[in-house]
């Protein structure tokens, strides 16, 4: 996923140019990603002057407006559903005893992580489904229009 979309700055001949952020977790396995493909990477660092915490500003803003809290919460539990759902050897069972899921909510001026549905691909695997193919049936359960 993330060869395609860096893949996707650059059209035909042209060149292009991304920046990805990565939780330190995800640094080695992508970065080693990205060099088998060829990508090339230049790792940046922040002005330790210049760093300040939007978490503050992020939950005043989230405060003053339900829309935007009930999205920073989607936005949670929809990207740890898709460290569920990654491909066998990837996935995280269970991402809230291995990630620190409170510090990711503060990130996103939540003032508590919310519940996050577990997603279960051994279930369908008693139906007689390897593993990827249980994961496509979630998928598609997961992604119907509502």
């Amino acid at each position: 996923m993330y060869i395609h979309r860096v893949g996707r700055t650059a059209r035909y001949n042209a060149d292009g140019k991304a920046l990805l952020m990565l939780m330190p977790n995800e640094e080695g396995s992508i970065t080693k990603m990205l060099s088998d493909a060829q990508v090339p990477i230049k790792k940046l660092s922040v002005n330790p002057d210049k760093k300040f915490t939007v978490s503050v500003k992020a939950a005043a803003l989230l405060a003053s407006q339900t829309e935007l809290k009930t999205l920073a919460k989607k936005s949670f539990t929809g990207y740890l559903r898709s460290l569920q759902l990654l491909p066998a050897g990837r996935a995280i069972a269970d991402p809230s005893t291995t990630l620190p899921v409170e510090d990711f909510a503060k990130a996103l001026g939540l003032a508590f992580a919310p519940p996050v549905p577990s997603v279960n691909p051994g279930a369908s695997n008693a139906a007689g489904m390897d593993a990827d193919a249980a994961r496509e049936v979630i998928r598609g359960q997961k992604n119907i229009n509502r």
